[in-house]
């Protein structure tokens, strides 16, 4: 991974991205002594969870990371992990020594990971179903197309992301004050004028 500024330099990373809203996914982590941490992160990018040598031992280990309000058997030998949202971002790493060493030994530890719905355990030759991107969508650079939203559409898109991916409760102050200008999760954010009005509002509320 060499798109993004990294604080370490001695491990890989396997990333993911998870919509828990059809139906949990499984993670399967083999056995290995070396050492490795899989966090995982709400919509909010707070870690919730972070399996690894340190907290869950070197043995062989199934995940299951299953939405917030998820009702439903575990499979046997199976660790539930329920998530607060069900946008969930996994950034793994796995330590290595050298680029031999990431060769040899890493990159047979990631090839041996698996991450499938909760509906395909125990189908061996499953293949995941590949992702369609709306054509509308095929030349759309996030970040600038964030920037480019006004401010009754940008808020309006995060209060309809909230209804599945709740707030924490250390965030309920920031909340509060953002529905004293009409924000409430769920519902449609509208003002007449402009974000210099929005902005005004926020700073009066310190």
């Amino acid at each position: 991974m060499k798109t993004v500024v990294k604080p370490n330099v001695d491990t890989y990373y396997s990333i993911a991205w998870l919509d828990l809203s059809d139906e949990p996914q499984l993670l399967y982590m083999p056995a290995t002594e070396r050492y490795y941490l899989l966090p995982f992160y709400d919509a909010f990018t707070n870690v919730f969870a972070s399996p690894g040598t340190r907290t869950t031992g070197t043995s062989a280990q199934e995940f299951m990371i299953a939405r917030p309000n998820w009702e439903g058997n575990v499979p046997k030998g199976v660790q539930l992990i329920q998530a607060p949202t069900e946008m969930v971002w996994m950034i793994g790493r796995i330590q290595v020594d050298s680029p031999e060493d990431g060769n040899l030994t890493v990159r047979a530890i990631q090839d041996a990971m698996r991450l499938i719905p909760l509906s395909a355990r125990g189908i061996q030759d499953y293949v995941p179903r590949g992702g369609d991107v709306q054509e509308a969508y095929e030349n759309v650079i996030p970040s600038k197309a964030i920037r480019n939203l006004d401010v009754n559409n940008f808020l309006s898109r995060a209060a309809q992301l909230m209804v599945k991916n709740p707030p924490s409760l250390a965030d309920s102050t920031i909340i509060n004050k953002l529905s004293k200008i009409g924000f409430q999760p769920g519902k449609s954010f509208e003002v007449d004028s402009d974000n210099i009005v929005v902005r005004t509002k926020l700073n009066t509320m310190h």
